[in-house]
């Protein structure tokens, strides 16, 4: 827990509660001291949280859970504004960048995530090179030292996860051999946005692998992400492994298989019911295929149901 932004939050509420400092720290804690904890210079000790939070009428226990239902919802919107951008939905974008408060998160890897996001779009909208992409995604998470660590944040993975379509193929090999050993072993990943993080490191292994024309090892992995999504009932990301999948079988002359996946695709997609995700994968599958939607979801359905 960053106890910066608990200070932070425990201010903000006493503001909603039109307290004054000056009353708010009374024999509790001096001024100075507390505006330490707001700068982050000190860490506030949990017997000032318990005092304080009292005086806001609030039980120390529900405060933090509600500290922690408020992270939690500050990593929904973070995790819906990459979606938009992921989907190449730049007017939704736009509308949420104005709805987030990017002076005040609650939670430090929520603020590296959303820095992340906001490389990523503007690298979409051609405003910065694949170089200076690169430079900023590596700035964010200490690379390459950080892969000399034996234990990496979630949010910290990801960002590692897309310096691969940036570095050298030598590179790109070390990364992914990193990112295999630590989704391998959970116990050396540190969660916080991992149902969502964990299904992304699966589809940039499965890209990287079909780049490469490794194409049994993009089924093995997508497959372990459509395995992972049916027992956690966790769906994010299940549209790429399909679309990876058919992909795959289309190099290696599985035609069958291929419109299995491709069917399955269509129909992923179609359940979000998102006009911006059909179009890109549409416009992905109709180029990579050589097919039309109506035409092949028509006679893939009187070929299997009818």
């Amino acid at each position: 827990m960053n106890l910066r932004n608990l200070a932070i939050y425990i201010d903000e509420i006493r503001k909603a509660k039109k307290i004054t400092r000056e009353d708010f720290l009374f024999e509790v804690v001096s001024l100075r001291q507390f505006k330490r904890y707001l700068y982050g210079d000190s860490e506030i000790p949990f017997n000032i949280v318990i005092s304080l939070t009292r005086r806001l009428d609030i039980e120390p226990l529900n405060l933090l859970y509600d500290f922690e239902q408020e992270i939690k919802k500050e990593t929904k919107t973070i995790n819906t504004l990459f979606y938009h951008v992921a989907n190449y939905d730049f007017d939704m974008v736009e509308e949420l960048l104005k709805a987030i408060n990017k002076d005040s998160f609650l939670s430090e890897r929520n603020e590296v995530y959303y820095k992340y996001t906001l490389i990523t779009y503007d690298y979409f909208k051609k405003r910065n090179s694949g170089v200076q992409t690169a430079s900023l995604y590596a700035s964010l998470i200490d690379y390459p030292e950080i892969l000399k660590y034996s234990v990496i944040d979630s949010v910290d993975m990801f960002v590692l996860s897309n310096l691969i379509g940036f570095v050298s193929k030598e590179e790109q090999a070390v990364i992914v051999e990193k990112i295999k050993s630590l989704i391998d072993d959970e116990s050396k990943v540190i969660a916080g946005n991992i149902d969502y993080t964990y299904p992304r490191l699966i589809t940039r292994l499965g890209k990287y692998y079909g780049m490469n024309k490794m194409f049994n090892e993009v089924i093995d992995v997508c497959e372990k992400g459509i395995n992972n999504s049916m027992e956690s009932k966790n769906l994010y990301c299940l549209e790429y492994f399909y679309y990876y999948i058919a992909l795959a079988h289309f190099r290696l002359d599985n035609f069958e298989l291929r419109d299995k996946y491709i069917f399955l695709t269509y129909s992923t997609v179609n359940a979000r019911n998102d006009n911006a995700m059909f179009k890109k994968f549409n416009s992905l599958i109709e180029n990579d295929f050589d097919i039309k939607y109506d035409r092949f979801m028509n006679e893939y359905n009187i070929k299997h149901f009818f």
